[in-house]
């Protein structure tokens, strides 16, 4: 069964330190599971969150609305945050607070070795893993509480909370994952700058189209004169460096649709991987450049090949 496969692909030291899992999975309920982690060098309770897999988590995730979220915090009284996802943190801390998994979690802790709360997720579970992690914080300061999100939806929280989530948040995001550098704003400036280019093509626009999708979805291309997007980006070998490159950032040149409300971001601290051209590796492993960045880089969708790869990588 599924709670098996869990216990097998984890390797568990002792069954029970699988605390809890649920595989509900309707609109605004993601699966989850909560367990303790012994490891000596980093001890942590763990709450992990499912991202999408189902047509009830593509629902959460297209209910985009922002949704003010009043918090109790010093450096934060309130925030805005994307409406279904938040309604999928308040569903985990419900059950989590119901059941009290946390309270049973740290129990099963050893004497006289500190445990952190460890949150994470991938997609809409990194998504919902970040924002869970602040509503945790602000209900149980005894804790300290940390959060990994992997390749999270861009459109999660408001500026002010994404200087508030670096105190504890790390993002990890990978090349041009198009969920990760998707938005309202970036959805609008791709649109209007696909309108200028398609204005301009002699081509025509079904055969355009064609290719776009054969590229974006196949990772091929039916016409032989099309450009390498992936080894048209120059990167830098250099590792964590504060500024990662930004050449492959364009602007539509024709005004952007104008959103009535200022958008939402990834959270926290971003790691983000770019794959190096295989003509500029000096090895086998040096495949990707790492940058320590925030939300302020992910304010174009990059079209490519493995836009859709990078969100999903083996």
């Amino acid at each position: 069964c599924d709670t098996a496969a869990i216990r097998q692909t984890i390797g568990f030291e002792d069954e029970e330190d699988l605390i809890y899992v649920s595989f509900k999975n309707e609109t605004f309920k993601p699966a989850f599971f909560v367990a303790v982690d012994h490891n000596p060098d980093h001890p942590a309770v763990v709450v992990a969150c499912r991202g999408t897999l189902s047509m009830s988590d593509a629902l959460t995730d297209i209910t985009a609305f922002k949704e003010p979220v009043p918090i109790n915090e010093e450096n934060l009284d309130e925030f805005h945050a994307h409406k279904g996802i938040l309604d999928a943190a308040n569903y985990v801390l419900d059950v989590l607070v119901e059941k009290e998994l946390l309270v049973g979690a740290f129990k099963r802790a050893k004497p006289n070795v500190k445990y952190n709360l460890v949150v994470l997720g991938h997609s809409l579970g990194a998504g919902t893993a970040s924002l869970l992690s602040i509503l945790l914080r602000s209900r149980y300061p005894q804790w300290d509480v940390l959060c990994f999100a992997y390749s999270p939806p861009d459109a999660m929280v408001s500026e002010n909370a994404v200087a508030y989530t670096k105190q504890f948040t790390t993002s990890v995001v990978l090349g041009k994952d198009v969920v990760s550098h998707l938005n309202y704003t970036n959805m609008y400036n791709l649109r209007d700058a696909l309108y200028d280019e398609a204005r301009k093509a002699k081509s025509p626009k079904c055969s355009i189209l064609l290719t776009c999708c054969c590229i974006c979805c196949c990772r091929c291309c039916p016409r032989s004169d099309c450009i390498d997007l992936d080894d048209a980006k120059s990167t830098s070998r250099d590792p964590l460096l504060s500024d990662p490159p930004s050449s492959s950032r364009t602007s539509p040149t024709t005004p952007c649709c104008r959103i009535p409300q200022p958008p939402l971001h990834a959270p926290g601290n971003v790691i983000y991987f770019i794959e190096v051209p295989s003509s500029r590796r000096r090895s086998a492993k040096d495949r990707h450049a790492v940058y320590w960045t925030d939300y302020r880089l992910f304010d174009t969708i990059l079209l490519g090949p493995a836009m859709v790869g990078d969100h999903v990588p083996n």
